[in-house]
């Protein structure tokens, strides 16, 4: 892909929106805690250096190799597409008016975008860095009939979403 971050972060905005105007949407991205079992089994796999960048919005894209072999770059990605769709306040007017996005990251404690408001969802608190456990998790506390889980299976994957089917 090509361009910058900016657009690498529009990309997945767009991608969510198409989503959100039929449903709810619970984003989760990969955790990378240090010092877990599974930072120890992907160190294991990290066999080569990798360039650890200083990622901003208007960064040129680094190859997708690249981001995607160093610890460091995927969480500095993560970070910024959160803090991107926590802060667009024009996102949450165009996006969350008939259904909430739920954003699980780093943090213990998802955020929740829903007509206009953020607010933190400490019901669904979790230290748990799989993501698979996150989203059974999620998907039995928010009490959805049926779920579609759409893992990110393109450039610079990350992140998975999980849409209710109520």
């Amino acid at each position: 892909m090509e361009g910058t971050l900016n657009d690498f972060v529009t990309n997945v905005k767009n991608r969510v929106r198409k989503y959100l105007e039929k449903t709810d949407v619970y984003l989760v991205f990969d955790r990378y805690d240090d010092f877990s079992t599974k930072s120890v089994a992907r160190g294991g796999r990290e066999t080569r250096v990798t360039r650890t960048h200083q990622l901003r919005i208007e960064t040129k894209l680094p190859a997708q190799n690249v981001v995607l072999t160093g610890v460091e770059n995927k969480k500095e990605l993560i970070s910024i597409i959160f803090r991107e769709l926590i802060h667009d306040r024009l996102f949450h007017v165009e996006c969350t008016k008939g259904h909430k996005l739920v954003v699980t990251e780093e943090q213990p404690c998802p955020v929740e975008i829903s007509s206009e408001e953020v607010k933190t969802r400490h019901d669904l608190e979790t230290y748990h860095e799989e993501v698979d456990n996150i989203i059974v998790q999620q998907v039995l506390k928010c009490g959805a009939k049926a779920v579609s889980v759409i893992s990110d299976t393109c450039s610079y994957s990350c992140f998975t979403i999980i849409r209710t089917l109520t």
